[in-house]
């Protein structure tokens, strides 16, 4: 029984004949909700049939060329994340939840569809086609599906002494193996290589697709060994034998002898024929044959009375191929496809939405304001804003090599040097007073009083003298520690990419230095990033407290394909 399993599965996964009609073979269909994200940032929501295949996905991720694992959420529902290597185009990852509610035994289920990038001049798309979930080599789409198993309450913990999974693979049981009616299955794709990352020079305006979940019923009568002339039409031509079942209009051809088999372990050939035998001036025409006998069966139905689902909409807006603000843990935060930016004990992080639990359909996301918001700090006396952010393409800067930019912010850092005085002189003050006093006291003082008053203004002198001298270094270490509170030098630029240092680092550095004296300086730090590289925050320590002040703006993230 397991060839047949093993050949309705090839069957999901690969169009191998001809004269398939899928548009005839549609059953037992349920209607789907779209899940795409409309300008509010929520999904819409629709009700769902309750006959048919019913189609959930639990997980979509859209994965950027800048994703170092491409995470999606795990097909088995235990709170980890499948991963793979990046690569450098778009991708994508989703797992798929669906119920047999057709009231059939099914087998061998899986989905299909695409995913289309709609520009204004041209559309690409990206097939999507369920994965091989268990097995090896020959064995390698032994199943396309999870069924759904919940452990028993005193189920023992797995070797992890992590919870057992309630999804299952259960291929291997004659009894579990197949799709029952009532029962939930779990499938996933992942596609490395969808869309470039030049994708964004074209003005993407719509991401859009669907899938459609698809089955066998569990008792159809498929493969065959032995084929009759009046059952199927059955021809040799050339050295092929040509079968074709008249009920479903498929067309299989198989070798006519062993000796043309490439593997003869694993190829289909006749090992067995009748027929007349073309003579005259019909020689060398097809001959048509009254029986054929293959050295394994084959499945002359294909596609034909499958049951399937309805579509199920897939849509993304077209800003998850650049940037946009999705909610995270109550926040906004800036998010390239699948990357999103965060702040975690004190460090930004780029972390894949999967790994936060995010679903791409149904998450709460916004799009970035027009412009940069306000970029400012302060902390004690000290205060800055950015009151200028530019970024320069490499065609306006020859300084800049091909495909570069060059990111400005123009700071504007103030000093309250009069309100550091003014908490400073306390005690100054308070001498100079005691000084005033004590002189006055010597001034009215009689001539027995006057050695003792003369010793008071000395003494209030001295203190005064101290006190000036604790004020002139006090306020030179104020000043140093509030001027080196910013730390212009080692700013950093937060990209979606990674986490990027000033390229005129020790320029930035000197001109911060003129707060040692000056309570007003203007300083321009610049980075350096690539053509697909967007801007969304600055990042730097304002003493122990790190700091992520967004600026990812319509403005900054626009498309120039220059």
């Amino acid at each position: 029984m397991l060839i047949p399993l093993i050949g309705v599965l090839a069957l999901g996964c690969d169009d191998e004949s001809e004269g398939e009609d899928d548009s005839a073979s549609s059953s037992a269909s349920a209607s789907a909700s779209a899940a795409a994200s409309d300008e509010s940032g929520k999904a819409s929501k629709s009700s769902e049939a309750s006959t048919g295949i019913i189609v959930k996905i639990a997980d979509f991720q859209l994965f950027h060329p800048y994703s170092e694992d491409r995470a999606i959420q795990s097909v088995r529902d235990d709170g980890s994340v499948s991963t793979r290597s990046s690569t450098s185009s778009y991708g994508f990852g989703m797992v798929v939840e669906a119920t047999n509610n057709t009231g059939q035994l099914l087998q061998g289920a899986w989905f299909e569809g695409e995913l289309r990038f709609v520009g204004p001049k041209q559309t690409i798309r990206c097939k999507l086609k369920a994965d091989s979930l268990a097995g090896r080599g020959f064995l390698a789409r032994k199943t396309t599906f999870l069924s759904y198993d919940p452990p028993l309450d005193d189920a023992k913990p797995s070797l992890t002494g992590k919870p057992k999974s309630p999804w299952t693979s259960e291929v291997d049981s004659l009894s579990e193996a197949s799709w029952r009616p009532g029962e939930r299955i779990r499938m996933m794709a992942r596609e490395r290589y969808c869309v470039p990352i030049t994708v964004n020079d074209m003005g993407i305006t719509t991401i859009e697709g669907e899938i459609t979940v698809k089955a066998l019923p569990k008792f159809a009568d498929r493969f065959e060994r032995q084929f009759d002339g009046d059952d199927y039409d059955l021809y040799l031509v050339g050295n092929t034998v040509r079968i074709t079942n008249p009920k479903s209009s498929r067309i299989r051809s198989v070798a006519a002898h062993r000796d043309l088999v490439k593997n003869r372990d694993r190829g289909v050939y006749a090992i067995e024929m009748a027929g007349a035998p073309a003579e005259g001036k019909n020689a060398g025409q097809p001959v048509k044959l009254s029986y054929v006998a293959l050295n394994r069966a084959i499945d002359t139905w294909g596609k034909a009375g499958l049951v399937q689902s309805a579509p199920k909409k897939v849509a993304l807006n077209p800003a998850a191929l650049t940037m946009q603000l999705v909610k995270s843990d109550g926040d906004f935060v800036p998010a390239s496809a699948n990357v999103a930016i965060v702040v975690k004990e004190g460090k930004v992080k780029h972390v894949d939405l999967a790994r936060l639990g995010i679903n791409m359909l149904d998450m709460e996301r916004k799009d970035p304001p027009a412009t940069a918001p306000a970029v400012a700090f302060s902390a004690n006396e000290l205060s800055g804003k950015a009151s200028e952010i530019v970024l320069t393409h490499f065609t306006d800067d020859t300084a800049l090599s091909k495909g570069r930019r060059k990111l400005s912010l123009t700071w504007k850092l103030n000093l309250k040097g009069g309100d550091i005085e003014g908490r400073l002189r306390a005690d100054l003050d308070k001498a100079s007073a005691a000084l005033d006093a004590a002189e006055k006291a010597a001034d009215s003082a009689s001539e027995d009083d006057e050695a003792k008053a003369k010793t008071a203004v000395t003494q209030a002198k001295m203190a005064k003298a101290a006190a000036e001298r604790k004020y002139k270094t006090d306020r030179t270490r104020e000043r140093t520690r509030l001027a080196k509170l910013f730390p212009c030098g080692d700013l950093k630029l937060v990209t979606n990419r990674k986490v990027r240092g000033a390229a005129n680092k020790k320029e930035a550095k000197e001109s911060c230095k003129a707060l040692l004296e000056e309570d007003e300086v203007t300083v321009k730090i610049h980075f350096e990033i690539g053509r697909y590289e967007l801007p969304a925050a600055v990042s730097f320590k304002l003493g122990t407290d790190t700091k992520f002040l967004p600026i990812v703006s319509a403005e900054l993230i626009k498309s120039d394909p220059r």
